[in-house]
């Protein structure tokens, strides 16, 4: 199962990334993968609207609209 981190710690370095540190630089100095951080990222932009895609929101809510779907048969 894949390591789950604090909201509070991904936001941090998120904003290391915006601030203009590489994503491989901090994903070494906070010892994350690059892959990681990279989703994290990107995701931030998404619900930013910087680029396209699902928000989390969105992504949340067509999550919890399939465990709907799937009880129901």
């Amino acid at each position: 199962m894949a390591k789950s981190y604090p909201v509070e710690f991904r936001m941090r370095a998120i904003a290391l990334v915006r601030a203009g540190k590489s994503i491989t630089e901090t994903a070494q100095e906070l010892g994350l993968s690059r892959a990681c951080l990279y989703l994290w990222v990107n995701q931030d932009r998404i619900d930013h609207g910087e680029v396209a895609g699902l928000t989390s929101k969105e992504q949340a809510e067509l999550a919890s609209a399939r465990r709907r779907i799937l009880a129901s048969c």
